[in-house]
């Protein structure tokens, strides 16, 4: 029975698909209470509250979009797919906004510490009192984005590590 998961997780593993474009060039996985960026990228269940999955976007983004982060347990498996709509901001836009649109996040084009410009789009994952936790579903965690409707992902996926 333990060869046939392990057949499972890593038939999984290879069946991500490649990035069809580099639209989404980084995703960075933040504590946003310590407000720190983990080189290692790994959490403690015990000390973080929610993890902050920022999807940098490459400039030439341009109108409405829905990003879609899918992420994936320790063992290969779908644990949430999260759809937030976004669109780049511009001084035109940010004045003609309609009203009752706050769902939208509106998404700031910035310089990065290399000089590069890049627009952010955040999604937070709660860890603590989630299934995360209750059901010690820890180790080595995927992200995987994706543009709109996309079959392909927009980006390189982020791996990190939520540890008891």
């Amino acid at each position: 029975m333990p060869l046939l998961s392990a057949l499972l997780v890593a038939a999984q593993a290879l069946t991500l698909p490649a990035p069809s474009s580099r639209v989404c060039t980084a995703i960075d996985v933040v504590d946003p209470v310590q407000e720190r960026l983990s080189r290692k990228r790994v959490f403690s269940a015990r000390e973080t509250v929610d993890l902050e999955l920022r999807a940098r976007l490459h400039p030439r983004v341009s109108g409405d979009h829905l990003l879609r982060l899918k992420l994936y347990t320790p063992g290969g498996f779908l644990y949430q797919e999260m759809t937030v709509p976004f669109r780049p901001d511009s001084a035109k836009r940010r004045r003609g906004r309609a009203a009752g649109d706050e769902t939208t996040q509106v998404v700031p084009v910035r310089a990065s510490r290399a000089g590069r410009r890049f627009g952010q789009v955040t999604v937070r994952l709660p860890v603590a009192g989630s299934s995360i936790t209750l059901g010690s579903l820890y180790g080595r965690w995927t992200a995987v984005p994706y543009l709109d409707d996309e079959a392909a992902p927009c980006g390189r996926s982020r791996r990190f590590v939520i540890r008891r």
